[in-house]
C-alpha cells in the first residue's frame, strides 16, 4: 500500500514528539516524527527512506503507539530537522555539570516554545517535579515535566540570562533578555517574571516577536469590507484610527500589520511609541517606552518636533496622552493607536470618560476597530455539527495536522466603526455606547456577533468558541 504524501508546511511539528528521536537517528532515515494523536504516531519521510523508518523509530517510542509513515519532500524533511534539532547535538556535548544540565534544560525549553509557536512558557514548581507549560494559540497546553530538584538551578540559569538577582528568592523580579532560536531570521525578546510560591518560584516568560507578521489584513481575519475600509482610513494624510479589544486581544498584531503597509511607503517618515517594542519593521522609527523615566504623554511630545507623517502609540491610557495624540491628528497627522473598550460603539464615551471634549473626538477619529482573537478549526478534519445558536456550524474532530486538537492557528473576529457626518455629530450630542451602537446598525455596520457568526457557518471557527469569545446575541 502506498503512503500518503504530505506537505510538512501544513503541519504544526509537536517537538515533543520529534525529539523522542535522536538527532542522528532521524537525519539517517531522513525522517521526523511530527504529531502523536491518540494511539497514532505520525512520521514524515522522505521517498528513498520511508520504507524502513518505521522499524527504526518503533525502539524511541512509545511501545503502545502504532507508527504511520507519509512522505514529504527531501528539502522539507531536511529543513524541518534543522528547525527541531538546531543545536541540540552541540549542547549534548557540554559536560555533564550541574550548570550544564540547567543550561540545557532551558535552550531545550526556549527551543521547542519558539518551534511550537508559543506566546508564554510557565514553569511551575510542585511537589516532586516541577511542570513546564506553553502557550500555544491562547490556550495552555503542559508541555514536559522535569525533576524539582533541578528546579533551582533552572531558576538561577534564566536569572542570570535576565540579569536578575539569584539570590533573591522572597521577592518577584522582573527582566529580558534576547533568544536565538535555532533557524529563527530574528533573535526572539523574552520578557522574564518571577514570583515566590509556597513551592518554589514561579517562571513565566513571554516571547515576543518569535512569529512572522501577517503580510494582509484577511490574513488576520478581516472581511474584505473591514479589510477595504481600514486600507481608506490608512491613505488618509491626517485623523485617528482606534483598536479596542480586551488584553491579549490581538490589537498589537493590528497595528503592526498596518504599520508593516505604511512602511512600504517611502515617501512617509512613520515614528512608533511601544512598550515593549515586539516587532522591528524596517522604514519605521521605533521608541521603547521606558516608563521609569518617561511616558507616553512625554514622548508622544518629543516626537512631534521630529517631523512625522504617521504616529503610532501603543496605547492611550490617560487624558493627557489621549489630547496630545488628538491634537496631533488635527494638525496633519496619521495617529494609531489602541484602547480599552469592549467595542467600537463604546470609544467616543471611553475617551469623554477620560475627560477629551466630544468636539476633539469628533474632529478626530476615522475609525474604531473591535476584536477578539480565537482559535481556528483545522480544515483538514472539519466536519458539520448542530447547534442551538446558530442554523450551521462545524467542529474538528483532530488529526495529524493539528496534532489531534482539531484547532489550528488563531483568527480575529471584528467590528468596525467608520465615523462619518451623521456618527460624528452623534459623538457631539449623544455618545453613548447605546446610541452609537444603534447608529452602527442603522447605517449596516456589521456588528463583531455578525463576523462570529459568519466564522461559525463558514467553518472557520466553532460555536463554543465564538459564543465564549463575543457573548449571545441579546
Amino acid at each position: 500500500m502506498s503512503p500518503d504524501s504530505i506537505s510538512l508546511s501544513e503541519v504544526s511539528i509537536d517537538p515533543r514528539i520529534a525529539l523522542n528521536i535522536p538527532m542522528n537517528i532521524a537525519s539517517r532515515s531522513g525522517a521526523i516524527a511530527f504529531a502523536r494523536v491518540e494511539d497514532q504516531i505520525f512520521v514524515a519521510a522522505k521517498q528513498s527512506t520511508y520504507k524502513t523508518v518505521a522499524s527504526v523509530f518503533a525502539k524511541y517510542l512509545p511501545g503502545e503507539c502504532s507508527i504511520i509513515v507519509d512522505v514529504a519532500e527531501d528539502e522539507e524533511i531536511s529543513e524541518s530537522i534543522r528547525s527541531i534539532y538546531g543545536k541540540k547535538q552541540v549542547l549534548a556535548e557540554v559536560s555533564d555539570n550541574e550548570e550544564s544540565k540547567a543550561m540545557i534544560i532551558v535552550s531545550k525549553i526556549l527551543d521547542s516554545a519558539a518551534i511550537s509557536g508559543a506566546s508564554d512558557i510557565h514553569i511551575n514548581p510542585d511537589d516532586s517535579d516541577c511542570v513546564c507549560s506553553f502557550r500555544v494559540d491562547g490556550v495552555i497546553q503542559e508541555h514536559e515535566t522535569y525533576a524539582i530538584d533541578e528546579h533551582q538551578k533552572v531558576v538561577s540559569r534564566i536569572k542570570v540570562l535576565a540579569d536578575l538577582d539569584i539570590s533573591e528568592r522572597r521577592i518577584p523580579q522582573d527582566g529580558k533578555f534576547r533568544y536565538q532560536a535555532p533557524n529563527f531570521e530574528r533573535p526572539i525578546d523574552v520578557r522574564v517574571a518571577t514570583i515566590p510560591t509556597l513551592k518554589g518560584e514561579k517562571i513565566t516568560l513571554r516571547l515576543i516577536g518569535a512569529l512572522d507578521l501577517p503580510e494582509s489584513f484577511s490574513q488576520l481575519g478581516m472581511s474584505e469590507e473591514i479589510s477595504r475600509q481600514l486600507d481608506d482610513s490608512l491613505n488618509l494624510s491626517q485623523g485617528m484610527i482606534v483598536v479596542t479589544g480586551p488584553t491579549g486581544s490581538g490589537k498589537s498584531t493590528t497595528l503592526y500589520t498596518c504599520l508593516q503597509k505604511l512602511s512600504r511607503r517611502k515617501e512617509f517618515s512613520i515614528i512608533s511609541l511601544e512598550d515593549p517594542v515586539e516587532y522591528e519593521i524596517e522604514g519605521v522609527t521605533q521608541v521603547s517606552i521606558d516608563h521609569e523615566n518617561t511616558s507616553f504623554s512625554n514622548a508622544l511630545r518629543s516626537c512631534l518636533r521630529h517631523d512625522p507623517d504617521v504616529l503610532l502609540v501603543g496605547e492611550i491610557r490617560d487624558k493627557e496622552t489621549a489630547e496630545i495624540a488628538i491634537r496631533a491628528a488635527l494638525t496633519g497627522h496619521l495617529v494609531l493607536s489602541t484602547l480599552h473598550t469592549n467595542s467600537a460603539a463604546g470609544t467616543p464615551e471611553r475617551f469623554i470618560d477620560m475627560g477629551v471634549a466630544d468636539y476633539l473626538i469628533s474632529s478626530t477619529l476615522s475609525m474604531v476597530i473591535s476584536q477578539r482573537l480565537v482559535r481556528g478549526l483545522c480544515d483538514k478534519c472539519l466536519e458539520a455539527t448542530t447547534c442551538d445558536v446558530f442554523e450551521k456550524s462545524f467542529k474538528a474532530s483532530g488529526c495529524k495536522y493539528c496534532k489531534g486538537s482539531g484547532f489550528k492557528t488563531r483568527s480575529g473576529i471584528f467590528e468596525s466603526l467608520r465615523v462619518g457626518t451623521e456618527i460624528a455629530e452623534a459623538i457631539n450630542t449623544d455618545s453613548r455606547e447605546s446610541s452609537i451602537s444603534s447608529l452602527m446598525k442603522e447605517h449596516g455596520m456589521p456588528s463583531i456577533w455578525d463576523d462570529a457568526k459568519n466564522k461559525v457557518q463558514s467553518g472557520k471557527i466553532d460555536s463554543k468558541t465564538a459564543l465564549r469569545a463575543v457573548g449571545a446575541r441579546a
